[in-house]
């Protein structure tokens, strides 16, 4: 399913158009060079209905069904070569609940792991993936998906969500373009 509607995809337009506005009115640039911007603005390219039609969405409502979109994804990088940025929001949810053996459940998004990371590398594109954390005992947060794909990432930024106060934290694992 998914709660990340198409309300939620327009407010995210919405708002990336208003940040880009003033950066242009921020920026210490000429008066010439603000003008460029300023028309580039203007253009249809920056609109939120434009922005709104370069963004593809996939639904996955099981594991077998993300693994296949993923398979899928260096042929459909490869016919959308504007793609820049592939996100993956939760690729905790089906790890967390559709496996029982977690020794195939490390092997497989181990693999997964590796094939974003080459995709990144090979279309020069950034992937982000969703973890989620867990209240280990003692109160500890942890990544859901254990430490060592928490370590898998080159990049970990931790997001408190609106429901901090219930423990609740949303780990993002940012992919950039080469491996360190």
């Amino acid at each position: 399913g998914g709660s990340f509607t198409g309300e939620r995809w327009e407010d995210m337009a919405v708002g990336a158009r208003r940040k880009l506005e003033e950066r242009v009115q921020e920026m210490r640039c000429s008066e010439e060079e603000r003008r460029e911007y300023e028309e580039c603005l203007e253009s249809n390219m920056f609109s939120v209905d434009s922005i709104l039609k370069r963004i593809h969405v996939f639904r996955c409502h099981e594991v077998t069904e993300l693994l296949a979109c993923l398979d899928h994804m260096p042929e459909f990088v490869k016919e959308h070569p504007k793609v820049k940025l592939v996100v993956v929001d939760s690729i905790a949810f089906h790890f967390r609940q559709d496996f029982d053996d977690m020794a195939l459940r490390a092997s497989i998004l181990a693999k997964t792991t590796n094939n974003l990371m080459s995709l990144a590398k090979k279309h020069e594109l950034a992937v982000v993936t969703i973890n989620q954390a867990t209240t280990k005992p003692g109160g500890r947060l942890a990544p859901a998906l254990g430490e060592s794909y928490a370590h898998a990432a080159t990049t970990l930024s931790a997001r408190a969500s609106p429901s901090e106060e219930r423990g609740a934290l949303h780990l993002l694992l940012v992919v950039p373009r080469e491996r360190c």
